[in-house]
């Protein structure tokens, strides 16, 4: 079971998680180092995936940079949950999470056009 799967089973922890993060964003808040340092390592993580996959599937320069890439699961799991939160039904939380992941991760189909705009 992923993350955004297990969250699911427990949304009051999902719930509290979320406040506190949101609550960390202010420099003064006693938890703002520790969610800050928890982005940076689930962040630096990604990347790393990011770029071993990308390394993986013999990627071009013409795909996403991983740190840029990296932030999109973040954001998009935490903008999830609190919709998943607010109207579960609606929501598929871990099914939404890894389209955008696998996205992220394709090859763009090759075009001819493509390789003679690059020639």
């Amino acid at each position: 079971m992923n993350l955004a799967e297990h969250n699911t089973t427990v949304p009051g922890l999902m719930r509290l998680s979320i406040l506190r993060a949101a609550e960390a964003v202010d420099s003064d808040h006693p938890a703002h180092d520790y969610f800050r340092e928890n982005y940076r390592r689930v962040r630096g993580g990604t990347v790393e995936a990011f770029e071993r996959g990308g390394r993986a599937a013999h990627l071009t320069r013409d795909n996403p940079d991983p740190k840029r890439a990296a932030a999109h699961p973040m954001a998009i799991q935490d903008g999830l949950q609190i919709a998943w939160l607010t109207e579960s039904a609606d929501v598929d939380l871990a099914g939404t999470l890894d389209q955008n992941i696998q996205e992220s991760l394709m090859v763009p189909p090759f075009s001819p056009q493509d390789h003679l705009a690059r020639s």
